[in-house]
């Protein structure tokens, strides 16, 4: 009859301990790498749409601006071509519309404007009606926020 060694218990034990110490060991620095990158993730979408407001705000109170200058401005100002030029002669400026918030000091934000006259004034009459002169003044602005272009438009009738 053969005889078999049989290795005792406390030997097997001790390499499945040894084995098992690392596999939990890789799957706790697995589960902790899983939630360090999902935690970065929804710390950054939390800051791009806080950055899309702001920049939003500040394009929005640009174009209040201009809208308010549009409107307030006398016809012989409008007329000429500082102001807003005719369509053809539009130029596109960089216009620095303020900064947000930032611990280490960021820099300012600009964007691109261009003001435009759509039109000549042309005037218009009817039978026993005074002449209406029409202008459209129109203000668009570029911009971007994280690698995406933007687009924003606001105008202006004005008649005398």
């Amino acid at each position: 009859m053969q005889t078999m060694k049989v290795r005792s218990r406390r030997h097997g034990i001790a390499r499945l301990t040894r084995g098992s110490i690392l596999l939990e060991v890789s799957i706790g620095l697995a589960l902790t790498a899983f939630i360090a990158v999902a935690s970065l993730r929804q710390s950054m979408l939390a800051l791009s749409a806080g950055q899309w407001a702001s920049m939003q705000a500040l394009t929005d109170a640009y174009l209040t601006r201009e809208t308010a200058l549009a409107s307030r401005l006398p016809f012989d100002q409008l007329r000429e071509a500082d102001f807003w030029p005719p369509q053809d002669e539009a130029v596109t400026t960089t216009v620095g519309v303020g900064s947000i918030a930032n611990p280490v000091g960021g820099p300012p934000i600009s964007i691109e404007a261009q003001l435009t006259r759509s039109s000549q004034l042309e005037a218009m009459s009817a039978e026993g009606l005074p002449t209406t002169t029409l202008l459209r003044l129109d203000s668009v602005l570029k911009y971007q926020i994280g690698g995406q272009a933007y687009l924003k438009t606001r105008s202006t009738l004005r008649t005398q």
